[in-house]
């Protein structure tokens, strides 16, 4: 009845509960951006991450750091800044980063 392409084989461990939180989290965004759809994506940015990103977060954390006192904050930043926290600019920014971190290893050993 679907298309080859509609299925994804997991696991049944962590794997399975992460694809299973991931669907949800898709259709939730999916009925908010449907009901609210610029303004969803603004507001989205605004709010802290959900743990899949808080761990790509943490994992790329120096890397982005770094990547962001080169290319977007002062180099005298508090990170400790309550106003703009560090998962803030992940929210704003992740996408350029990462993509910009697989141009550098066009072999695909960027773990994300």
């Amino acid at each position: 009845d679907y298309p080859d392409d509609a299925y994804m084989v997991v696991c049944s461990g962590r794997c399975h509960r992460e694809a299973d939180a991931d669907k949800e989290e898709q259709e939730r965004d999916a009925r908010n951006y449907k009901q609210y759809p610029w303004q969803w994506e603004l507001g989205k940015k605004e709010q802290p991450p959900r743990d899949r990103e808080l761990r790509k977060l943490a994992k790329h954390e120096p890397e982005f750091k770094a990547w962001l006192k080169r290319t977007i904050v002062p180099e005298e930043w508090d990170w400790n800044n309550r106003m703009y926290p560090l998962w803030w600019f992940w929210n704003q920014f992740s996408e350029k980063f990462l993509s910009e971190q697989r141009a550098h290893d066009p072999q695909g050993r960027l773990a994300l």
